[in-house]
């Protein structure tokens, strides 16, 4: 049984980014020993039924936590801002956790391994997504050495989902 998964999700939208997603990380002959499992906000069978044959399962993704239906407005995709911190209640059959948009691609099987090693000893391995549009969307006040109190959206989200460390 493989221990290590890399997670993503996708609408049909986003199905061909999500292929492509699959496609780099498959191209790399140590990804036989990582499994690929997909979070389904909005896929169409036909979608899933082409999935299945090339990752390792296929789940659909809930609010896990209570998000007002204003917030929601029927942007089913906006599930990956919550599930992402609940990979485990998904996905319960592997000890270290990867989650990649599916927008996202690997350009180098050293990324993957860099960020396994990261999480090793339970703890946990995240890089802010940044770009030239982007908006400073995280904020680390450094109090005393190693003490920082963080604002961002992944470490409010991972907070209120009450993940023990």
């Amino acid at each position: 049984m493989k221990k290590n998964v890399i997670v993503s999700l996708a609408d049909a939208n986003y199905y061909p980014l999500l292929n492509e997603l699959i496609n780099s990380i498959k191209r790399f002959e140590k990804s036989r020993d990582i499994a690929i499992c997909i979070l389904d906000a909005g896929l169409s069978d036909q979608q899933k039924d082409e999935l299945s044959s090339n990752v390792d399962e296929i789940k659909s993704a809930e609010w896990d936590i209570k998000v007002p239906d204003s917030k929601i407005k029927g942007r089913e995709w906006l599930k990956s801002q919550v599930s992402r911190a609940f990979l485990p209640k998904y996905f319960p059959n592997y000890e270290k956790y990867l989650w990649i948009d599916c927008d996202a691609w690997v350009n180098d099987w050293q990324t993957i391994e860099l960020y396994f090693k990261a999480c090793e000893n339970e703890k946990l391995g995240i890089t802010q997504t940044i770009g030239p549009g982007y908006k400073i969307t995280s904020r680390v006040d450094w109090v005393i050495g190693k003490l920082a109190i963080i604002k961002s959206q992944n470490f409010k989200h991972a907070i209120k989902s009450k993940i023990s460390y």
